[in-house]
């Protein structure tokens, strides 16, 4: 595997950091397209998206350092910071939600890319393999979860935590598979399957007559 890292002084730039900014332009580019149809003003679109992708690196950072966790930190990240952002600039939090579910895949998918040209370990293309079937799965759900029996309401929100249902299930078995213990990161992937499948369960009012 060649070196693709590129050293300007002391500076290393790394394919990951090429794949990370590769993300963040199709994220916000994605996210940009749904936020215009809610008539959002760019630049609140704009600073939203580099809120967001900085609370993500940012938590992914400071959880990684201090409790050994990984990804969980981002995906928490994220997700505070856009309830924040959303109350803000007035979007419906479930609404927002569901436009992030696309761009969480893209930061799966070319994090892991990135992970690959950096290190070349083949492993860590499990990511964008895991991300690619997320894809697959957000694209069938889009055009059908309103027709399923089990949601008749049909409300927002249940793109977002279906696909945060996947990742935190594929990536809790992934790393119990090379740990085999129980450290933080796999708990907080438990935390955040039962939170999915709570948010689901409410958003589908199966108890509303």
């Amino acid at each position: 595997m060649p070196n693709l890292t590129i050293v300007i002084g002391t500076f290393k730039l790394t394919p990951l950091y090429f794949a990370l900014l590769l993300a963040f332009l199709f994220s916000s580019f994605s996210f940009w397209r749904q936020m215009i149809k809610e008539n959002l003003a760019e630049e609140d679109i704009f600073s939203s998206s580099v809120l967001i992708f900085l609370a993500g690196i940012s938590f992914e950072i400071l959880l990684s350092k201090l409790l050994g966790i990984k990804i969980a930190g981002a995906f928490l990240g994220i997700f505070l910071v856009s309830l924040w952002r959303f109350k803000i600039i007035g979007i419906n939090v479930w609404e927002g939600l569901d436009s992030l579910a696309l761009p969480i895949i893209y930061f799966f998918f070319f994090g892991g890319l990135g992970e690959f040209l950096s290190k070349g370990d083949f492993r860590v293309l499990c990511y964008s393999l895991i991300a690619t079937i997320g894809w697959g799965i957000l694209t069938y759900l889009k055009s059908r979860y309103r027709r399923f029996f089990w949601y008749k309401s049909g409300k927002t929100g249940f793109l977002f935590w279906s696909i945060c249902f996947y990742f935190s299930s594929v990536l809790l078995v992934l790393d119990f598979y090379q740990t085999k213990r129980l450290y933080w990161s796999e708990v907080l992937w438990v935390i955040l399957i039962f939170a999915s499948t709570g948010a689901i369960y409410r958003r589908a009012e199966l108890n509303k007559k």
